[in-house]
């Protein structure tokens, strides 16, 4: 297992990203956020059949984007560097950023596909899932 270690520090989630997407040679990059254990593998296959060469995808759930849980683009490094450096660090606002400059497009979550995105932080969180 290789470990890589974030490029940006103190700067949440989007140092992460960035990071991964400054170490991937091309293509498209995965994130799955560690407290979403109910998502299934076929949830990740409607969203890779919905990415594009340089376009990926990140759901949409109750009008907010889920950006912990979205296939990003190699393309959207200079994007996430950019936010970065000025500096805002908020993932709603990257994501918008990439849907302007159509780097991702948004995937509506289906009712039947909401209970994968439940976050669970707590103890108590395993008995509610």
């Amino acid at each position: 297992m290789v470990v890589y270690t974030d490029e940006w520090h103190g700067v949440g989630p989007l140092g992460g990203i960035a990071t991964c997407l400054n170490r991937i040679n091309n293509g498209l990059l995965l994130v799955l956020a560690i407290d979403l254990p109910q998502v299934q593998p076929s949830f990740l296959q409607r969203l890779l059949a919905g990415t594009e060469a340089n376009c990926g995808i990140v759901p949409i759930l109750n009008g907010r984007f889920e950006p912990l849980i979205a296939i990003y683009p190699k393309a959207a490094l200079e994007l996430a560097v950019a936010q970065l450096g000025k500096p805002d660090y908020v993932l709603q606002h990257f994501v918008a950023l990439l849907l302007e400059h159509r780097l991702v497009t948004g995937y509506e979550v289906e009712t039947s596909e909401q209970h994968q995105l439940e976050n669970w932080n707590r103890p108590e969180d395993l008995s509610s899932g």
